[in-house]
């Protein structure tokens, strides 16, 4: 038993100095590495350092070309403004002259529609006078017609009521017949009276 324990260690012993020896290993390689990215990253950056001063003077020179195209092209805005502004005076110009013709025609416009109004006050003020003489002529005629009825009822009336007052000594249903007939004739006056009112 002792023996397997003793062989055990042994054997756990001799695997620890095996994961050292491939620990250090590592780390050597490891180290080496980064001292071989370290030396590149130097060299990448004075590569950059190079390209950045390269890139810094043409920076310099477009500048230059850029602030020269800058006073060109102040120089054309320049001219360019002065033209817009002998333009805009043109344009103004004839804006004005445009709104002197625009005046005149609104007042001759004013002046048609103001004459034109008056014809139709004229027109509108006889057609008032004609339809007022046309509906006296039709009122005076309804009125007349109206009369004429009321006569024409009345003595209906008064002829039933002879006529009922001899016949009075007949049968109960000849005397409701009678009520009946002067009901319908009063009926018949009202409802022409208010078609003749819905006329008017």
């Amino acid at each position: 038993m002792d023996t397997g324990i003793e062989t055990l260690r042994q054997e756990l012993g001799l695997g620890f100095r095996e994961v050292n020896a491939r620990i250090d290993e590592t780390h050597r390689e490891v180290s080496a590495r980064i001292d071989e990215l370290r030396k590149e990253t130097a060299e990448n950056f004075r590569l950059v350092d190079a390209k950045i001063e390269q890139v810094r003077k043409e920076t310099a020179d477009n500048f230059k070309l850029v602030d020269g195209k800058f006073e060109l092209v102040r120089k054309e805005s320049a001219d360019n403004f002065r033209l817009v502004d002998a333009k805009i005076e043109q344009v103004r110009k004839e804006t004005a002259d445009n709104f002197k013709l625009v005046d005149v025609k609104f007042e001759q416009v004013r002046r048609e529609t103001v004459d034109h109004f008056l014809a139709m006050g004229a027109h509108i003020h006889e057609m008032q006078r004609d339809s007022t003489a046309r509906l006296d002529v039709m009122y005076r005629d309804i009125s007349s017609r109206i009369d004429n009825m009321h006569r024409e009822t009345n003595a209906r009336i008064d002829t039933l009521i002879y006529e009922s007052q001899k016949r009075m000594d007949r049968s109960d249903s000849q005397f409701r017949w009678l009520v009946a007939l002067i009901i319908s004739s009063f009926l018949g006056v009202f409802g022409l009276l208010a078609k003749t009112r819905d006329i008017l």
